[in-house]
């Protein structure tokens, strides 16, 4: 530390220059350091801080992808019931007529349209269980949250018809299912096997009649 007038070395912590009386302010703290400081020290100290950070960037991206699994097989779902839709329309087309290749054609048809039926049920299958997978991991980092969170323990709860209750501008409101909403078939995975399950009878029905 030296003085700004006459450069004479001062030691640390004095206000006047001894040697021509020149009042010495002191050193500013930069703001970055006064700010970044007590974080560095406080997560040095307490670990706890990285794992809380790593178990909320985890939570996020699990719900994040659970989202977009979600929404692609829906989007599966629709495509594929236009898809069986036209090969139905196809066959219907053909099985009326008396052409002795539109017996083979049909038939051809219907082994098609079975084939493309086991891949979506072998596609649904596996997105199903991989959505089970995040969900499950999301709700096991909510344990690891500092706040208490019970988003997807509590949907949890509401999908099998459980009486859960909600505190939203200070009322709380009580939420439930309907009847029909209970029922199995009113699942994703269950009304999704059921269509399935109703488009294979039809193109064995058709294959027979062909």
């Amino acid at each position: 530390m030296e003085c700004p007038n006459c450069s004479e070395p001062l030691s640390e912590g004095v206000r006047y220059c001894s040697k021509c009386g020149t009042r010495v302010r002191e050193r500013p703290v930069s703001p970055r350091a006064e700010t970044q400081a007590p974080a560095r020290l406080v997560r040095d100290m307490d670990p706890s801080v990285d794992r809380l950070e790593n178990a909320r960037v985890g939570y996020q991206a699990a719900l994040t992808i659970w989202i977009a699994k979600t929404r692609m097989i829906w989007s599966r779902f629709n495509m594929m019931v236009v898809a069986n839709s036209l090969l139905l329309g196809a066959i219907i087309l053909t099985i009326g007529h008396n052409h002795p290749l539109s017996v083979r054609f049909t038939r051809a048809l219907c082994l098609v349209g079975l084939a493309v039926l086991f891949a979506w049920l072998a596609a649904h299958r596996r997105a199903s269980q991989h959505n089970g997978y995040l969900l499950s991991s999301a709700r096991e980092l909510e344990n690891f949250l500092a706040d208490p969170v019970v988003t997807i323990s509590r949907a949890a709860m509401f999908s099998q018809g459980s009486e859960v209750t909600l505190t939203i501008d200070g009322e709380k409101r009580k939420l439930r299912l309907s009847w029909l909403a209970r029922t199995g078939l009113a699942e994703t995975d269950s009304f999704s096997y059921f269509v399935i399950a109703m488009l294979m009878v039809l193109y064995v029905t058709f294959f027979f009649l062909s």
